[in-house]
């Protein structure tokens, strides 16, 4: 099936998946995708409605929307 996620996008993602709500340092570690790629493949994600985003105690932590939407 093609999604439309590039190949780190679709990474970042299934990591995100993987860990559950958590910042961007840990998704690019678990996706193996350096800091700044992680955070253009968040921003493209938030795009397209699978990536969501909020503050917990200061720090920005994203969460993965169901892949039914894909």
């Amino acid at each position: 099936m093609e999604c439309g996620l590039t190949r780190k996008e679709a990474d970042v993602y299934l990591a995100l998946l993987e860990l559950g709500p958590t910042g961007a340092q840990e998704i690019g570690k678990r996706a193996d995708v350096n800091r700044t790629t992680t955070y253009l493949c968040l921003e493209m994600l938030k795009r397209r409605g699978l990536v969501s985003h909020f503050d917990e105690a200061k720090k920005l932590c994203f969460s993965a929307e169901s892949p039914e939407r894909l």
